[in-house]
C-alpha cells in the first residue's frame, strides 16, 4: 500500500521540524516555510493532503490556497491555525478548504488531527 503524502506549509521552523518527527514513518511528509515555495513544490509532486498555516508573511494562507485551487482544484487542503473561530472557519470553507484544525499546543497531536481529512 502506498504511503500517504502530506505537504505542511508554515513559517514556523520549529513547528515544521516537530511535525515531521511526529508523523514518523506513518506518512511521507514534506515541509516548506513559504506559500510561494509551496506552489513550486506542488508543481513537481502530488499530495494527498496539504496542511496550510493561515498567517504567513508575503503570501498568507488565503493567497496560497487561491493559487493551489487555481492549478489543482481537487487538492485537499486543511488550514492549521492558532486563530480558528466560527468566522475563520466560514472563511476557510468559503475559500475552498476542507476545514481547519487549531494548532495544538502539543504539535505531536497533529497526525491524529489530520487523519479525519484523508
Amino acid at each position: 500500500m502506498k504511503k500517504k503524502k502530506i505537504l505542511i506549509i508554515d513559517d514556523d521552523q520549529v513547528l515544521l521540524a516537530i511535525a515531521k518527527v511526529a508523523f514518523g514513518d506513518t506518512v511521507e511528509v514534506i515541509t516548506i516555510d513559504s506559500g510561494l515555495d509551496a506552489i513550486e513544490i506542488m508543481a513537481r509532486h502530488d499530495f494527498d493532503l496539504v496542511v496550510l498555516d493561515h498567517q504567513m508573511p508575503i503570501l498568507d494562507g488565503f493567497g496560497t490556497l487561491k493559487a493551489i485551487k487555481q492549478f489543482w482544484p481537487d487538492q485537499k487542503v486543511v488550514f492549521c491555525s492558532t486563530t480558528v473561530s466560527r468566522d475563520t472557519m466560514k472563511a476557510f470553507h468559503n475559500a475552498g478548504a476542507l476545514g481547519a484544525i487549531c494548532k495544538p499546543t502539543n504539535i505531536a497531536k497533529l497526525p491524529v488531527l489530520v487523519q479525519a481529512f484523508f
